[in-house]
């Protein structure tokens, strides 16, 4: 006769197959590493957390994204979108092409990201500017139940660290202006809230922005490397990984380069990816490396 746990992950796998949107990648796997986590949750408290991105896994596919926000800011004589472009145009298609070895590619997104950031520093952006877009433009989207799915994870203590190669205070305060808590961001916060990490600023004393603290956090750093000791995800077992880019499927890893054999940080870990683009195309390639595969076009509901 099934145990309660084989009952309980039955149900799971069902209703995500009964999703036409949803493709799981193999469901063996899927089953297995469920009840691993569902026995666990037993017997360790808190046992699993949620590592998510944040560009267009907490926004839509077609969202403004953080650094879009910054970029969006209105400086008199200063076209920050055109400066910043350029280096996009140069350094996007290095991040992107499978020929260039990871070797390669992480000091040129060091290098990218510093030039930006640069820009960013001396164009005379605050924090008002950015206030100003996330609460006028049109552009940004949360993906649909995205918000309430933070909210449940902060009432029901699940630690949850959003994890992004953006900036992490445009992100605190998309966050907070759509009233999701994030741990020390904010005059006040009455319960507990979301871990950020992402590329921070530094802002002088009337609120203008000034530099970044590094490291510099890219696309491919962006893993357990970079998380403080202190953060709630780091005394779990357990995750439940969120994203949409291929390079978000190893935010759970200890370092860019993790093979199969390394250490690892959690015991399990189910992989979730938001196909955006080209979703046939994409489901394809993504089922190799997400358990779980999701129509861009989903909400956070699925999840």
């Amino acid at each position: 006769m099934a145990s309660t746990v084989d009952r309980h992950v039955s149900k799971i796998i069902s209703r995500l197959k009964s999703n036409c949107n949803v493709t799981i990648s193999n469901p063996k796997t899927l089953s297995s590493k469920l009840t691993t986590i569902i026995t666990t949750s037993s017997t360790s408290s808190p046992s699993i957390a949620v590592i998510l991105d944040f560009d267009r896994t907490i926004t839509t596919g077609d969202s403004l994204s953080s650094h879009g926000v910054v970029e969006r800011c209105e400086i008199d004589g200063f076209n920050l979108n055109e400066r910043t472009k350029v280096n996009s145009d140069k350094y996007y298609p290095i991040e992107t092409d499978p020929t260039i070895p990871l070797s390669t590619k992480i000091p040129k997104m060091v290098e990218w990201y510093t030039l930006n950031h640069s820009i960013m520093s001396t164009a005379g952006i605050t924090k008002s500017h950015i206030s100003h877009v996330i609460g006028s433009s049109d552009e940004l989207v949360l993906r649909d139940g995205s918000v309430g799915f933070l909210n449940y994870l902060c009432d029901v203590d699940v630690p949850a660290t959003v994890f992004s190669a953006g900036l992490k205070d445009v992100i605190d305060m998309i966050l907070t202006h759509n009233d999701v808590p994030v741990n020390g961001f904010g005059e006040c916060i009455e319960r507990k809230g979301l871990d950020v990490v992402g590329n921070k600023m530094i802002w002088d004393d009337s609120g203008e922005l000034v530099g970044f603290v590094d490291p510099v956090i890219h696309m491919f750093n962006k893993n357990m490397s970079v998380v403080p000791e202190d953060f709630g995800i780091r005394e779990c077992e357990n995750v439940v990984l969120i994203g949409d880019g291929a390079g978000d499927a190893k935010m759970a890893d200890c370092k860019a380069d993790w093979k199969d054999g390394d250490e690892r940080v959690f015991k399990e870990v189910v992989k979730v990816g938001f196909a955006n683009y080209n979703t046939e195309e994409k489901t394809e390639r993504y089922s190799e490396i997400f358990d779980v595969v999701v129509d861009g076009k989903e909400g956070m509901g699925c999840v």
